[in-house]
């Protein structure tokens, strides 16, 4: 406690107090010494002093006494009286019997108030009597606390004139320096180092005050260079960030591009793998051909994520507002997914048919994400059930959320795994990446995709347990009406595609292969080819340009009339 209370005590205050205390420490020593001689002089005065009125009192009252002559004994007592200290005079003759006397009326007791004194008087050798006075000391008291008075008010103001000297000298010497040190070093705290520090005493504080200048001069010098530093490495990071950006850029267009580069032949080889399959082949051919279209299946994928994340990385990835039907999206899903369950042996079930059907938003996306949790839960579950189930929360007519829920019996995921999931590129461990494949980037995108659509994604997952990933989204309502009035400009009556390539190879695989749909397919190595083979395929009324180019992604330009 008392510990405490010095930490709160300021330096002001504790140099005070010290002074307080070292002026008055000698004091009570000096008062009592004072008092000791004073006492013992004043006592040895007042003996005296009286022993000298008794003698001289004894020698008048003996030839009183001698010549029995009470008149001359009565005068020097009567002298006696006039004399406050004395408290009682008593004359006697040699026989005891009182010759002259007096007493005061207080009550005479033998203690330190009185000083008592006696003698034996005698005359030319023969002894006639005694004397015996008693003398108050009350007097010498009170003179002793008067000058005891006197000399506590003079020690008094000695030390209020020392204590007014002293702490002068400290707060002019000590106190208002250090402040001034304070002041200095709160201003190097700040960073304002404009104004100098000027000193003038020559003490040991004004020498501190010098340096504390000197560390101004040297912080201000440091902190303009580092300034100018702090420029050029800003500088040089604006340079490098830039240079980083355009990496980045160069690198997702390298990304797309090279992408597209490859999914272009690779829908030819699916393509041509489609077609394979509808001619007659043996059963090792039908294998082969199987085989080929599952490995271009996995292929594309990846590429499409590739695509996806170069888009998302490039903030190139656009979000549609449209009208769609929720339950045949659902549908085309679970249809895909059903067969693919069946073949490695485990159930799937939908339960999806108590929500509404019309929605507007992305249905691209909010189904990629849910095929993605599909593809996924099927992949990592060896034998039991996946399910998709969506719940609807009505808010008001206009608007509800949605939460699809994919739940799976698989390997499930510990939960101190679980955020490395949705990182790019990340997998739990190497182990999975060897026995079950993919890049990484599937949930990551997904991740995005409901950022993008203001949704969320959640994980609820045990190790060895199965996993459950929902997609939570609010997306307004729309009408029947509104899909029917979207897809009316799609219900085309037979239609005659042009193919146009600088890529004959991928031309006729993709030419073969729309044939093979029922549409009528030239195609032309450059756009003035297209304009002559349309020419002489005038005689469609509606036609669909489908134009390939190696660097841009495909376009579609449909032209509606007669030409």
């Amino acid at each position: 406690m008392f510990k405490a209370m010095l930490y709160r005590v300021s330096l002001l205050q504790a140099l005070a107090v010290m002074i307080i205390i070292a002026l008055l420490l000698p004091l009570p020593l000096v008062v009592l010494t004072y008092v000791n001689s004073t006492y013992q002089n004043k006592q040895e005065a007042f003996t005296a002093l009286n022993t000298k009125k008794f003698n001289l009192s004894s020698a008048i009252f003996s030839e009183s006494l001698w010549n029995f002559y009470p008149e001359l004994g009565q005068k020097m007592l009567d002298q006696l009286l006039l004399d406050p200290s004395v408290q009682f005079v008593y004359v006697k003759d040699n026989e005891g019997k009182l010759f002259l006397g007096w007493e005061n009326k207080a009550k005479i007791s033998n203690n330190d108030d009185t000083l008592f004194l006696n003698k034996l008087l005698e005359k030319e050798g023969v002894m006639i009597g005694s004397l015996e006075m008693g003398f108050k000391r009350q007097d010498l008291v009170d003179s002793i606390l008067s000058d005891m008075t006197l000399f506590g008010g003079m020690i008094f103001l000695q030390l209020l004139f020392l204590i007014t000297v002293i702490s002068w000298i400290y707060y002019y010497k000590i106190i208002r320096p250090i402040r001034r040190l304070v002041g200095h070093s709160t201003l190097l705290a700040q960073q304002k180092l404009d104004e100098p520090f000027l000193w003038d005493e020559n003490d040991e504080i004004g020498t501190l005050g010098f340096a504390l200048d000197k560390t101004r001069i040297k912080l201000k010098s440091f902190f303009e260079a580092l300034k100018h530093e702090n420029e050029i490495l800003d500088e040089k990071v604006k340079q490098r960030t830039k240079e980083l950006e355009d990496a980045s850029r160069y690198k997702s267009e390298f990304l797309a591009n090279m992408s597209h580069e490859i999914r272009t032949p690779m829908n030819a080889i699916m393509g041509m793998s489609h077609l394979m399959s509808k001619t007659a082949m043996n059963s090792t051919q039908v294998g082969y051909v199987a085989k080929i279209k599952e490995a271009s299946s996995v292929l594309l994928r990846i590429i499409n994520d590739i695509l996806d994340f170069s888009k998302i990385e490039a903030g190139k990835m656009d979000v549609e507002s449209i009208a769609f039907d929720l339950h045949k999206e659902l549908k085309k899903s679970c249809s895909i997914f059903s067969v693919l369950a069946k073949e490695k042996g485990i159930d799937f079930q939908c339960d999806f048919v108590e929500t509404n059907r019309f929605f507007k938003g992305d249905p691209c996306k909010i189904m990629q994400i849910v095929n993605n949790f599909l593809s996924n839960a099927i992949k990592f579950t060896k034998e039991g059930a996946v399910v998709l189930s969506v719940e609807e929360q009505i808010h008001d007519e206009q608007t509800a959320t949605l939460t699809f829920h994919v739940k799976d019996s698989g390997i499930g995921i510990a939960k101190e795994k679980q955020s490395l999931l949705f990182k790019a590129f990340a997998q739990i461990d190497a182990s999975i990446t060897r026995k079950y494949g993919g890049t990484g980037l599937g949930l990551y995108i997904c991740t995005q995709l409901a950022d993008m659509m203001h949704g969320r994604i959640s994980l609820e997952s045990e190790e060895g347990r199965g996993s459950l990933f929902s997609l939570t989204l609010t997306l307004p309502l729309a009408k029947g009406i509104d899909i029917q009035h979207e897809n009316s400009s799609l219900d085309y009556e037979p239609l005659h595609l042009l193919v146009i390539s600088d890529q004959k190879k991928v031309s006729e695989a993709l030419s073969e292969l729309i044939r093979s749909f029922g549409f009528l397919s030239p195609f032309a190595k450059a756009v003035m080819m297209s304009v002559a083979c349309f020419k002489k395929e005038m005689r469609a009324s509606i036609w669909l340009f489908w134009i390939m180019s190696w660097l841009k992604k495909p376009m579609g330009l449909i032209f509606t009339g007669n030409w």
